[in-house]
């Protein structure tokens, strides 16, 4: 889910990296960019099967995605 535009975005971005810095503090992870996790799901070879939105005061804050694994053609 990329952040939607204008001031619905502005708010996702602060929600995503605000959440990202605490984390990182409290548990001595790596701070890192927000990334497009569907393309990263497609990217290892997988089919997206769904996507889920969660929604917090209107706005897509968290999303679900349901990916299958390619199953690769074998011939006899």
């Amino acid at each position: 889910m990329l952040p939607e535009k204008g001031v619905a975005g502005l708010l996702q971005r602060l929600n995503w990296y605000l959440a990202i810095l605490i984390y990182s503090k409290t548990t001595e992870a790596a701070l890192h960019p927000v990334r497009d996790y569907a393309q990263l799901v497609r990217g290892s070879g997988c089919e997206i099967q769904d996507i889920e939105y969660f929604r917090i005061m209107g706005l897509k804050l968290y999303w679900s995605i349901l990916g299958k694994k390619k199953t690769a053609q074998r011939h006899f």
